[in-house]
């Protein structure tokens, strides 16, 4: 429970409305920006993001982020060394990690208010100074290769990541880890990277705490006050080249052929960034083809009406420099074809303006009211004020969320969604020999 006192209302039209909790900003004596939020449970809960993540890597040091991540929460601190911080945590009722994602890697505490400088030692401690080991570098590399193997047998997962990499080539989305590249990274690469990413800049710390404004400020300066200086990074993100590789592709029909009864369609385009004025209007848009479970375009055409699919949907990822759309869909092999004629209908009807009352209704309604679930925890509200400062907006962009997303009309989406599936989109589909009777299609081999 944040302290009531300090409280910015966000109304939900047709809900309860929530409040969220008003933020101190502060900036320590080496440029490190915090994040402060008073709670009235005895708690804190620390989140450190540094901008960096998979979009910032090159092709040759695919995978290293998630690598580092990895590593990182194998290695402990000085103070409490590989396992000893996972007994620690464990016997003090703590919980700590390190999550790597494609704009940023966060490192978060949580822990009773009795324990709240350990908490800050930690996460210093892993920011600044990890005591990583070969042996963390090697247990890593042996679960990055596991994983890499594991998404190689998902149909879903080998679609996509196919179709990413017919739009983005070796850049942005379409930089993959292989076993290769994991098996090349050495102890002073993964220290390097870390080293490099965590200067005071580069990133930015939220704390949730029930002790007073001035300690947080004291304990701020004392464990992050001594992050190197360092200015803020950037990605590279070629938007038109990734537009015309879609372009390109339009049109034609890749299949990836392996020994099952079942095909998985999945229809990607690239998307619209955080910053673009239809941001808004495409969360409408994706929420009525796909997003919406039962009530979306997608999942009453192909599924509710004809059967014909064991699950579709769709997903629009807009990010701070790119972004990207897909639709999925997967069904018996001798489905696909009908399947896919339906997907691509649906997507022309979105496009196109071809929207019912019904849908704009109960798709604004849905985001609207589910918006509440975007701040259930401590953990996520920091990680909601931390994303503002990622991406350069101002606290009322969250508060103002909810109307944004009622003033959205059907030409707006039309208008949004247009502008990107209909410079073109690559389409993959990964199942048998009868997944495409009937269709002309390009072979993609199996990777």
């Amino acid at each position: 429970m944040f302290a009531s006192a300090l409280i910015v209302s966000l109304p939900l039209a047709g809900a309860e409305k929530i409040d969220l909790p008003k933020v101190e900003s502060f900036t320590l004596s080496n440029g490190v920006t915090i994040k402060y939020i008073h709670d009235e449970l005895p708690r804190i809960t620390i989140a450190a993001m540094v901008a960096t993540g998979f979009l910032y890597e090159k092709n040759a040091q695919a995978g290293i982020t998630e690598m580092t991540a990895k590593a990182l929460s194998f290695c402990g601190t000085h103070k409490y060394p590989g396992r000893a911080l996972a007994e620690y945590t464990d016997s003090t009722g703590s919980r700590y990690g390190i999550s790597p994602d494609w704009e940023s890697v966060t490192v978060s505490y949580q822990a009773l208010d009795e324990f709240t400088e350990d908490a800050f030692s930690v996460t210093g401690g892993i920011l600044i100074d990890p005591p990583l080991k070969n042996e963390n570098i090697s247990l890593a590399k042996h679960l990055m290769k596991e994983k890499i193997a594991r998404e190689k047998e998902d149909p879903m997962m080998a679609a996509y990541l196919a179709a990413r990499k017919l739009i983005y080539g070796n850049e942005s989305y379409g930089i993959r880890a292989t076993s290769a590249t994991v098996d090349g990274f050495s102890i002073d690469e993964v220290n390097r990277y870390w080293k490099d990413a965590v200067c005071s800049r580069n990133m930015v710390i939220g704390i949730a705490s029930s002790r007073p404004l001035a300690e947080i400020k004291a304990l701020a300066e004392k464990y992050f006050g001594i992050v190197p200086e360092g200015e803020r990074r950037t990605y590279s993100a070629d938007r038109a080249a990734d537009f015309e590789r879609a372009e390109k592709n339009a049109g034609k029909v890749y299949h990836i052929y392996r020994d099952i009864p079942q095909s998985t369609i999945v229809i990607l385009s690239p998307g619209a960034d955080l910053h673009n004025p239809g941001a808004d209007s495409l969360d409408v848009a994706d929420q009525i083809l796909g997003g919406g479970d039962f009530n979306s375009k997608l999942v009453r055409e192909i599924r509710e009406k004809r059967g014909l699919a064991y699950g579709a949907g769709s997903v629009t990822r807009m990010r701070d420099r790119t972004g990207l759309f897909m639709a999925y869909s997967q069904c018996d092999n001798t489905k696909a074809a009908e399947v896919l004629s339906l997907m691509r209908e649906s997507i022309s009807d979105t496009a196109g303006g071809k929207i019912s009352d019904d849908e704009m209704r109960l798709a604004k309604q849905s985001i609207v009211r589910s918006y509440i679930f975007a701040f259930d925890s401590e953990l996520s509200v920091l990680s909601r004020y931390l994303s503002l400062w990622y991406g350069n907006f101002s606290e009322d962009y969250l508060t103002g969320y909810p109307a944004r997303i009622e003033g959205v009309t059907k030409e707006s989406v039309s208008s949004a969604f247009g502008s990107i599936v209909n410079k073109g989109y690559v389409t993959v589909v990964l199942g048998g020999e009868k997944s495409l009777e009937g269709v002309d299609y390009v072979e993609l081999p199996a990777e």
